[in-house]
């Protein structure tokens, strides 16, 4: 903000400021602080400095001109203007502020809208509760329940020839208990409780919203396809290609992930799904799973994730939103 002028005559100050604010240039009176003080113009858009000094120098010359005298109106009828203005532009934004508040209120499910979700949710909370409070620590007898719903293969199976140790994965999947590709989804690691809260975290704000937005049928599809295709994926590959046997797994995670890759596929190739999947989440979970890879330690699905990732993006690829 810079000095452009001072006045005796006040009225003279409000005159030449009207009129700078009528050319465009956004000018602001100070009024004497006592008697004798001249009274001060100051423009506040320094770019428009020389322009206001060239006005000041033609309205010295001539200070009561009507084009002058006509501004002090002509400023008062357009700052009336600016303030309708502005005040209908916040009319505008609280009722585009209230618009999305009511869509966002109709794309959040309540709780009543997402029956297969809140099933998986109760399924895997009851299946570890029991888990918990009997058996032991490990895989081998970690109680009848969570024995019925895992493969039960393992490493005790050393042997170079893959169809031995392909044989011990399915083992009870040729007896006829098929259930076993599905319900490793529901058995989560007992030692803590990091597993079940991270699965069921991102399994209840994924799902409900997915199950929310495309129905239980379609979910539930996705659900079952992928928690077949992750635990087959987690099984065969290190059976067939890494020449090792199988080790126990459990968990959500892959059903997760092919969630994950559903909407992340759908926000981005498919607009007529309304999802809007942020880039952070998809690449945080995507760096979890890679970590999975490089640290071998952690003893993570990894092919499980990877699967139930690939899964979901192929599902979401073949569905069609209506």
């Amino acid at each position: 903000m810079r000095l452009i002028g001072s006045f005796t005559d006040p009225d003279q100050a409000t005159r030449f400021a009207s009129f700078l604010e009528v050319e465009g240039i956004d000018a602001r009176v100070t009024d004497a602080d006592a008697e004798g003080e001249e009274t001060t113009v100051w423009v506040l858009d320094e770019d428009r400095l020389v322009d206001a000094r060239a006005h000041l120098q033609q309205f010295l010359t001539s200070p009561d001109d009507a084009i002058y005298v006509d501004a002090v109106k002509q400023a008062v009828e357009l700052r009336l203007k600016t303030r309708l203005e502005h005040e209908a532009i916040q009319k505008e934004l609280r009722k585009l502020e209230q618009d999305v508040k009511q869509q966002w209120a109709a794309q959040v499910p309540s709780q009543f809208n997402f029956p297969l979700i809140r099933m998986l949710l109760i399924i895997c909370i009851a299946v570890h509760v029991v888990g918990f409070v009997g058996g032991e620590q490990n895989y081998g007898e970690r109680g009848s329940i969570e024995s019925m719903l895992r493969f039960k293969g393992g490493p005790s199976i050393k042997s170079n020839d893959t169809s031995v140790r392909l044989s011990d994965a399915f083992s009870d999947i040729k007896k006829g208990q098929v259930w076993r590709l599905v319900t490793p989804i529901f058995v989560h690691n007992k030692g803590g409780l990091l597993h079940i809260l991270f699965n069921m975290l991102w399994l209840y704000q994924l799902g409900r919203i997915l199950e929310h937005r495309f129905g239980t049928p379609i979910i539930g599809l996705l659900v079952l396809f992928s928690a077949v295709f992750s635990n087959l994926a987690q099984v065969l590959v290190p059976v067939l290609f890494l020449d090792e046997s199988l080790s126990p797994f459990v968990g959500m995670s892959g059903v997760v992930y092919a969630l994950l890759g559903f909407a992340w596929f759908k926000s981005k190739y498919d607009q007529r799904s309304g999802l809007g999947l942020r880039d952070e989440i998809f690449f945080f979970m995507l760096a979890w799973m890679a970590i999975g890879f490089v640290v071998p330690s952690l003893n993570v699905a990894n092919w499980c994730h990877l699967g139930g990732l690939v899964a979901g993006i192929a599902f979401a690829r073949i569905h069609r939103s209506r």
